[in-house]
């Protein structure tokens, strides 16, 4: 199978002279030397060069290799392609050329965190019976961190998603019946005031920013709303801000209480940490990353801005107050 030369330059020819040397004085007549003076002209001139010519695990791998190793994608399909089944020496040229830094997790999860993979015991064991000339035995085990900030994120989304989907449920999408949120609305005079197509309007607007209940307000969604014309929203907005500053006010806890609850120590602060989008991401769907990574990052940035902030100039920076923050907003 022809193949168009690709980028990984001077490595065929250097590794062209590693084969020479181990197979020695036999290399003049040997099928290997053919093989690697094909590749070489395929790589420089464009010539068509059959991979499988010459059925040899190292130098069909190390062809693979020199011919699709700029993209660990790439070089995946080609083995395929060509009834390579053994990725293990063309991927480990890949490590040790372009690093294994940058290998995507779907390859390498397998290996890191598989159930009953000794993977990287094995690779411990072996290095350091070549460094000490002593032989481990057992396994390595994986400490799992307890109580980390993420672990505590990860369990927030899907009691958040848990609740919104319940309310969904219970909210009717159509038709005359009473919703969650007017059943509330209705205790506060300022929405009784308002007549029936303004009323359903307001209702519909908070729906479409996933405020399904009063439970779900956020001051920032309601005050991103563009209202066609003001009827007595802005007023309904207030006595509703009000009345959850008087709630949060009377479910306060005692200074005394407060300082007795003691948060974990975390090396780092959620509102300022840069991986915290990378940390979460593998929780949220695919479809929905760059929504929710905006968010995370508005919403970090207006803590960020300390005093200047328009929504938390006044909240706490510790972490169990920002991520409480953080699960209203969402």
């Amino acid at each position: 199978m022809s193949a168009k030369p690709k980028t990984i330059p001077h490595k065929p020819k250097a590794g062209g002279k590693i084969f020479k040397e181990e197979i020695g004085k036999e290399w003049d007549t040997s099928p290997a030397r053919n093989y690697i003076n094909g590749l070489l002209t395929n790589l420089n001139e464009f010539t068509a060069f059959d991979i499988t010519i010459y059925k040899n695990q190292t130098l069909n791998s190390f062809a693979a290799f020199c011919q699709k190793g700029d993209d660990i994608d790439k070089l995946e399909d080609y083995l395929i392609a060509n009834n390579i089944s053994d990725f293990e020496i063309a991927f480990g040229l890949w490590g040790i050329v372009l690093g294994f830094a940058d290998m995507p997790k779907t390859l390498t999860d397998d290996f890191f965190n598989g159930d009953g993979n000794n993977y990287i015991s094995n690779i411990y064991m072996y290095i350091h019976k070549q460094v000490h000339g002593v032989e481990l035995d057992g396994n390595i085990k994986v400490r799992k961190d307890i109580n980390t900030i993420y672990e505590k994120l990860e369990e927030s989304f899907y009691t958040i998603d848990n609740n919104k989907q319940q309310r969904r449920e219970e909210c009717p999408p159509s038709g005359n019946s009473t919703s969650i949120l007017e059943k509330e609305l209705s205790s506060f005079s300022e929405y009784n005031k308002l007549d029936s197509k303004v009323k359903r309007n307001f209702i519909e607007e908070l729906h479409n920013v996933a405020i399904l209940s009063l439970e779900d307000w956020d001051e920032g969604k309601v005050d991103s709303i563009k209202w066609k014309s003001k009827k007595g929203q802005i007023t309904l907005i207030k006595a509703v801000k009000n009345n959850k500053k008087s709630t949060k006010s009377n479910e306060k806890p005692s200074s005394k209480m407060t300082k007795s609850i003691k948060e974990p120590a975390l090396p780092f602060y959620f509102y300022s940490d840069k991986s915290a989008w990378s940390n979460i991401k593998h929780l949220v769907p695919i479809e929905n990353n760059e929504a929710v990574k905006r968010d995370i990052d508005w919403f970090q940035n207006e803590y960020l801005k300390g005093n200047d902030s328009q929504y938390y100039a006044k909240a706490s920076r510790s972490n169990k107050s920002v991520i409480e923050s953080y699960e209203r907003h969402l």
